[in-house]
């Protein structure tokens, strides 16, 4: 080889090196330039790790307070049904009661009826009997109202169910 192909070998060489050099430094500085990027998406991840860790805690405490309320829901849930099935008893006791008293009405006319054949000639019996009429109907206006005063009672009783029902009384 002629010094002038050693020259030019050198000089080619050199040129690589260079080169080379050239391109390691550009390779450390992307290198340390995705160093710093994950350093950047490890602490971003670390982060959102914890930002998730305490939305589930905080989910996991909203669940419970959640759990406890649906149980007191349905523990008044069911208390009302208790009172529901209750009202519903005592409304079929006071329908017996009705019934009965309708028979006792109806024999009570029967009686009247009688009383009014034999007693037809008598004024002051048919007025005593139209007396008991008038007390017949005042109590059955009475049992009107004391009807109409549970039927409001039990629209009061419903709203509040329902407001028991949708959450509507305030806790939770």
């Amino acid at each position: 080889m002629t010094n002038e192909e050693m020259k030019r070998a050198l000089e080619f060489l050199v040129k690589n090196q260079a080169s080379f050099d050239d391109r390691l430094e550009q390779t450390n500085q992307q290198i340390a330039e995705t160093n710093r990027q994950l350093q950047v998406y490890a602490e971003t991840q670390t982060e959102f790790i914890q930002i998730v860790t305490r939305t589930l805690e905080a989910q996991a405490e909203i669940n419970a307070s959640f759990r406890v309320a649906i149980a007191r829901i349905d523990e008044r849930g069911n208390k009302t049904d208790e009172r529901l099935d209750r009202l519903a008893e005592m409304n079929a006791r006071t329908d017996e009661r009705l019934d009965r008293l309708a028979e006792v009405n109806a024999r009570t006319d029967e009686r009247l009826e009688r009383m009014a054949e034999v007693n037809a000639r008598t004024d002051a019996r048919l007025d005593r009997m139209a007396e008991m009429n008038a007390q017949t109907d005042a109590r059955l206006d009475r049992m009107a109202e004391m009807n109409a005063q549970t039927d409001a009672r039990l629209d009061r009783l419903a709203a509040t169910v329902e407001r028991n029902i949708t959450g509507g009384n305030g806790s939770a």
